[in-house]
C-alpha cells in the first residue's frame, strides 16, 4: 500500500517538474465570446503597457485540451497531393513566442509578410516525421482546390495534451481572431491580475473576466491520479495505526 501511495505521489511531482516543450508557469488563460475576441486587439495593447504583463497571444484551444482534426490534402515527398486526416490549431502570431515554443526551421507568423494571413502554415516535429519530408518547408497543405497553405517552420514538438498521451503531429494555421487568450505574468503576481481585471472591466464592464493558470488547467487532466494518491495515503495511515 505504501508503495502504491508512494509510486502516485513520485508521478504527480515528475509531471509538476517535467519540461512539457512550452512555459506553463505564470500564464493565466481565459476564453473569449465573440463581443470579446473584437476587443482584443485594444486589450492586447493595453494589457503590454504594464511591464509586468510580459506576453500575450491566442489559439483556438490551450496545451490540455483537444485539438481539432480535418481532412485535408498533404503533398508528399514526390510532389504528388494525397488526403490524409490532420490534427490542427489556429493560433495567432504571438502564439509561439507566448507559450516559449522554439521554431527550429523555417520562421515564425509575421506581420512583415501579408501572405502569412491566408497561404502559410508552420508544422511540428512530428508531423515532419509522420510525413518523412527531406525539405518540409515550402511542402503544401490544402483544405481544397481554393484554400493551399504552404510551410513556413517547424516548431518543436510539445505536450498539448496530458504525459498519458503521446505527442502528435500539429498543424498551426494563422488566424487573429481566436477563442482562448494566453497571457505569460510576471513580478507582483497579485498586483498584475488586479490590473489585468481592471483593464478588462475598463474595456468589457458588462462581461465578467474568468481566468485560470495554465499549470493548474494541465494537472487537472490527472485529478484521477491525484484522487487515488489521496485514498492511497488516507489507507496507509490508517493501515501504520492499526499496525500500532
Amino acid at each position: 500500500m505504501l508503495s502504491g501511495t508512494f509510486i502516485i505521489y513520485d508521478q504527480m511531482y515528475y509531471v509538476r517538474n517535467i519540461d512539457l516543450g512550452f512555459d506553463q508557469n505564470e500564464m493565466i488563460t481565459f476564453q473569449m465570446n465573440r463581443t470579446t475576441r473584437q476587443k482584443w486587439p485594444v486589450l492586447r495593447n493595453r494589457l503590454m503597457q504594464n511591464p509586468s504583463v510580459l506576453k500575450a497571444g491566442t489559439a483556438s484551444e490551450i496545451p490540455s485540451r483537444i485539438y481539432s482534426i480535418s481532412a485535408m490534402g498533404v503533398e508528399k515527398n514526390n510532389g504528388v497531393m494525397e488526403a490524409y486526416t490532420v490534427n490542427l490549431l489556429i493560433v495567432d502570431y504571438d502564439y509561439f513566442t507566448t507559450l516559449g515554443i522554439k521554431i527550429i526551421e523555417g520562421r515564425n507568423f509575421s506581420n512583415d509578410y501579408i501572405t502569412d494571413t491566408i497561404g502559410r502554415v508552420i508544422v511540428n516535429q512530428s508531423m515532419v516525421k509522420r510525413f518523412t519530408w527531406d525539405e518540409p518547408l515550402g511542402k503544401k497543405i490544402m483544405f481544397s482546390d481554393t484554400n493551399r497553405y504552404r510551410i513556413i517552420g517547424v516548431a518543436k514538438d510539445f505536450h498539448h495534451l496530458s504525459l498519458h498521451n503521446p505527442i502528435e503531429h500539429l498543424a498551426f494555421f494563422p488566424n487573429l481572431n481566436n477563442e482562448n487568450a494566453l497571457v505569460k505574468v510576471g513580478g507582483n503576481i497579485p498586483e498584475t491580475l488586479k490590473y489585468i481585471q481592471e483593464t478588462w472591466k475598463e474595456f468589457l464592464p458588462n462581461i465578467p473576466l474568468e481566468y485560470t493558470f495554465l499549470d493548474q488547467t494541465f494537472l487537472q487532466a490527472y485529478e484521477d491520479d491525484q484522487i487515488r494518491g489521496r485514498i492511497f495515503l488516507g489507507l496507509a495511515i490508517i493501515m501504520i495505526i492499526i499496525k500500532k
